[in-house]
């Protein structure tokens, strides 16, 4: 989080603020009759009003970082897309598995976590019956492949 606000230029003040607000808050679990305390050292307060803008900064620097290696990204809350345009299946795939690589290391630098298991892959071509092309990994997982989306927001 820190990291990103300073990415995103906010001025000192705030950054601190912010940082201090973070590493403060305590998050408090009930098990049976026992109350366990514990101090945070990362993540957001779900449903915090800062939260949706603080991951927003923390996001926009993963969608700078992949446009910056000639791929288009778009994010919403936290989800994403990588759409990556050509003619030739396997360079395609070359340059899907170059960024999936590069998500998981901007992740592993900032303490994040993706989940493979609800990532997919959809081609879209004009051929009938286009080529295999080699599997696309995230973190030592197989992506699977969709053959139709769906956009869960609006109309299908």
């Amino acid at each position: 989080m820190l990291k990103a606000l300073s990415e995103g230029e906010i001025i000192f003040a705030v950054r601190q603020w912010i940082s201090t607000l973070l590493q403060q808050r305590k998050v408090c679990v009930r098990v049976g009759d026992l109350l366990l305390y514990v101090i945070t050292k990362y993540g957001l307060p779900q449903g915090g009003g800062l939260s949706p803008l603080l991951w927003s900064l923390v996001a926009d620097s993963l969608l700078k970082w992949l446009s910056k290696h000639g791929v288009f990204a778009q994010g919403f809350a936290d989800d994403g897309v990588i759409i990556i345009v050509g003619k030739v299946l396997y360079i395609l795939s070359d340059i899907m598995q170059r960024m999936l690589r590069g998500v998981e290391k901007w992740c592993a630098d900032r303490h994040l976590s993706v989940n493979p298991s609800k990532t997919e892959t959809i081609l879209f071509t004009r051929k009938y019956k286009p080529e295999i092309i080699r599997p696309i990994i995230l973190l030592w997982k197989r992506i699977g492949a969709v053959h139709s989306g769906k956009i869960p927001w609006g109309h299908s």
